[in-house]
């Protein structure tokens, strides 16, 4: 009876003991040191794990040798034993799975990262509740910074706050604030991509900078919201017109400001897996917009950090020409005499990969270019210049021809179905013209022609779709809840209606992207759209490993897990190649390795 007790006990006592094991050690138990030269020993291992290596055959291996940041070995534990030295570093992933490192191909990295701290105040912090705790983190972000500085904070929700859903006449107010930010401007948002309606609160300072006093007449388009007894201005502004008031008298950003937010954005993304992003417009062309936080400086932002030693994430960079939403071969022009292009490191950490333009508009105001009329009966309209769609059909393969034969890769931004196929048609002309391999291709893209695909395939045209961006809207309008009951039909039955399985049937390269901060970073609602979209689970990993590789002309050096590609994974904490679709958005990353460096690790939590 006793040896009954006690051997279930002793069991268990060992199971807990290896989970409270750390998984990185000088050199495991389970692993031995080889006997071997130190110049042939790997600096890290990985063992005991499942091994997604997205290879040709998508195999499936149990270990990994690094040596410097590269993979030396993919295999068996076994195998991978005989490279273990004295001053190997093993970890041992204890049956997690693990993939090559996450690449994003549609990121705008410093416009994200200036939404978080150290820049802003996040009021999304679930332990700010209250009104007292906004004003306690004003109060703590103006003991740190100069006077006359602007405290911005971004999150703003009104639904949230505990007194106001006590008591919904009770909203924050200026005068909350005053006392704790005599000497600052303060503007607390919602931010800039946020899906609730646009809320301001400025403090009194910010509401003299702004211009806005009791005198102020209510604009068409907005409230001004005031004081029902005194008619004084409460310092909350509602609406698109007052935000965007608010949103020019923000002072611009300066050069380290601009370091803070692409840092910001790097530590955010890194937490997720990712190791490799393509920022999609950073120059000249935006220069002024968003306080200047994706302009032709935030290059040197980069370069900067790069030099410093402190870039932890692969880096391309879709320089921008002409003036946000146009598609202007002079305004190219105009700019390209003057701006310096390749300055600064061109290699696998940071280089300038292509340049950006933008065809079409967006749905949410009407101004994609659709075959099918909007419920007004308009249709959208290319940005291009023109007074036909002929017209600007022709200056739109006029601006991509001019860049691809100056050598320049084009990433365009289409979202609507008859502008995506327009620019894929002006893609292929252009390299059946004047062959270069640039590999140019279509931004958002999602309702691109399949009939397009052969011609697309042959002349190498990619995509780079948001998958998940549906999901995120949809998760925000249900509250969460992401059954069929809640407004997701289809999405647990047949594959909803899309060009992109077509596509990559026939050879088109398909690579994944979020388009953060228009919506979130996590790759794993990507992975859940496409496999809602008919793609199988390995098909969604290539697409944002593999697939972003090639998109980046770096197949040959990243995006699988194979011997002589750069050692860049991702640990995950559930395989998810066999967990449930809708449970994809669970999984959490555990490890996030870059170059054969480990730049985030929540293992131990």
């Amino acid at each position: 009876m006793k040896n009954r007790v006690v051997v279930p006990f002793l069991g268990l006592l060992m199971a807990l003991l290896l989970i409270s094991l750390p998984l990185m050690t000088s050199c495991d138990r389970g692993l031995s040191p080889a006997n071997i030269p130190e110049e042939q020993a790997a600096d890290l291992v990985i063992y005991n794990g499942k091994v997604v290596t997205v290879d040709k055959s998508f195999s499936i291996a149990q270990a990994v040798a690094v040596k410097g940041d590269k993979i030396i070995a993919v295999g068996t534990d076994e195998e991978i034993e005989a490279l273990v030295g004295k001053n190997t570093k093993v970890l041992n992933l204890m049956g997690k799975t693990m993939l090559p490192g996450i690449n994003d191909t549609h990121v705008h990295s410093t416009l994200f990262g200036s939404e978080k701290p150290p820049l802003v105040i996040d009021l999304t912090d679930p332990n700010i509740k209250t009104i007292a705790d906004i004003v306690s983190a004003v109060e703590n972000k103006a003991q740190t910074i100069e006077r006359g500085r602007w405290i911005i904070g971004v999150g703003l929700n009104l639904n949230t706050i505990e007194e106001s859903k006590q008591y919904p006449v009770r909203l924050p107010t200026r005068w909350d604030l005053d006392p704790v930010s005599p000497d600052n401007p303060v503007c607390l948002t919602v931010g800039y991509f946020s899906f609730l309606p646009p809320v301001d609160l400025l403090n009194s300072k910010a509401m003299e900078i702004v211009g806005i006093t009791k005198d102020t007449p209510f604009p068409a388009i907005g409230e001004i919201v005031k004081n029902w007894e005194t008619g004084e201005p409460t310092g909350l502004l509602k609406g698109m017109s007052m935000d965007l008031v608010v949103k020019k008298a923000l002072p611009a950003y300066n050069l380290e400001d601009k370091k803070q937010a692409a840092l910001a954005a790097i530590r955010d993304l890194n937490r997720l897996g990712i190791t490799s992003i393509t920022d999609g417009a950073l120059g000249p062309g935006t220069r002024g917009d968003y306080q200047g936080i994706w302009d032709d400086e935030c290059i040197r932002a980069y370069q900067e950090i790069y030099n410093e030693g402190k870039l932890t994430m692969r880096v391309g960079i879709l320089m921008v020409f002409t003036p946000y939403n146009t598609c202007n071969i002079d305004e190219m022009q105009k700019s390209l005499a003057s701006a310096d292009m390749h300055s600064g490191p061109d290699n696998e950490w940071l280089r300038i990969a292509g340049t950006k333009f933008f065809a079409d508009g967006n749905p949410m105001m009407q101004t994609s270019w659709n075959y099918e009329p909007y419920p007004d009966g308009t249709y959208g309209t290319l940005n291009s210049p023109g007074n036909t769609d002929k017209e600007r059909i022709q200056a739109l393969a006029d601006i991509i021809a001019y860049a691809h034969n100056l050598g320049w890769r084009v990433g365009i931004h289409a979202i609507g179905d008859r502008a995506a196929d327009v620019c894929a048609d002006a893609f292929i002309k252009a390299e059946r013209d004047n062959p270069k391999g640039l590999r140019h291709y279509v931004i958002h893209g999602g309702s691109i022609s399949v009939g397009k695909a052969k011609s697309m395939a042959e002349f190498g045209v990619g995509v780079s779709p948001q998958l998940g961006m549906m999901l995120e809207f949809m998760r925000f309008f249900t509250g969460g809840d992401m059954s069929d009951e809640q407004g997701m039909p289809g999405m647990l039955g047949e594959p909803m209606a899309s060009p992109l399985k077509g596509l990559i049937d026939a050879g088109v390269h398909v690579a994944g992207s979020s388009d953060v901060p228009c919506a979130g970073p996590d790759w794993k609602l990507g992975i859940q759209g496409a496999i809602f979209q008919g793609l199988s689970v390995e098909q969604a990993i290539r697409m944002y490993t593999i697939e972003g590789a090639w998109l980046d002309h770096m197949e040959n050096i990243k995006g699988s897990i194979e011997v002589g590609k750069l050692a860049d994974f991702c640990i995950l904490d559930i395989n998810i190649l066999t967990i449930d679709t809708m449970d994809i958005g669970d999984i959490q990353n555990l490890i996030t390795i870059v170059g054969g460096k480990i730049v985030y690790d929540a293992s131990k939590l």
